[in-house]
């Protein structure tokens, strides 16, 4: 036991958060929103013919890091602990999307199956400057703007049904993801924190 009685507090609340379906797709609509501003701001920055600004990216390793959210918390609607023994369920720690989708029963396409490979790619390695490891013998699909964007939204839109058929108690209301955070034109708004967009606070000890 921790000497720190503030500790225990923590890892019973790390327990249990770990068993909402709603906190998990809280976290998938807070990615959304963030890569949904900087997408749109980088898609007004004038740019070369065929070449995509770095910011498209790390937007879209954010909508990758909210679609992996969206799985697990699936995966965890359908009754995986995830968080009881304290730690995060080995099952839960990787970001293979392709094997999350066959976990949770989505059906993807072959063009989807290989925008999750390069999503996986982005969310691994994006948040550095040149990547994990060199790709060698591999031929870089790369990002195709605008497609793998409405390709990621797709996917996006369908996990989220499937988590509120899942789960119709206990997740979120449905709203248009595409325009959460920004205007009509793509600029970044205030959103109100509510039940309907998610976009609340985390929760926190007393």
């Amino acid at each position: 036991m921790s000497e720190n009685p503030n500790d225990e507090v923590w890892i019973d609340q790390f327990k249990k958060v770990g068993k909402s379906a709603s906190l998990w797709q809280q976290s998938a609509r807070h990615l959304v929103c963030a890569a949904n501003v900087l997408y749109h701001r980088e898609l007004r920055i004038p740019r070369e013919a065929g070449i995509a600004p770095s910011g498209i990216f790390i937007a879209l390793m954010l909508y990758g890091l909210a679609l992996e959210n969206l799985l697990k918390g699936l995966l965890v609607a359908r009754g995986l602990e995830a968080t009881s023994t304290g730690h995060l369920s080995r099952k839960l720690r990787h970001h293979r999307l392709r094997l999350l989708c066959q976990e949770t029963g989505i059906d993807i396409s072959s063009d989807e199956a290989d925008l999750l490979e390069e999503l996986q790619r982005l969310i691994e390695s994006a948040k550095y400057p040149f990547g994990v490891h060199p790709r060698l013998g591999k031929a870089r699909r790369g990002i195709i703007v605008p497609t793998d964007f409405k390709l990621t939204f797709a996917l996006i839109d369908r996990v989220e049904e499937t988590l509120r058929e899942a789960a119709p108690d206990r997740t979120l209301e449905r709203i248009d993801l595409r325009s959460l955070c920004v205007d009509d034109e793509g600029t970044a708004q205030r959103t109100q924190r509510s039940r309907q967009s998610g976009l609340r606070p985390r929760p926190h000890p007393n």
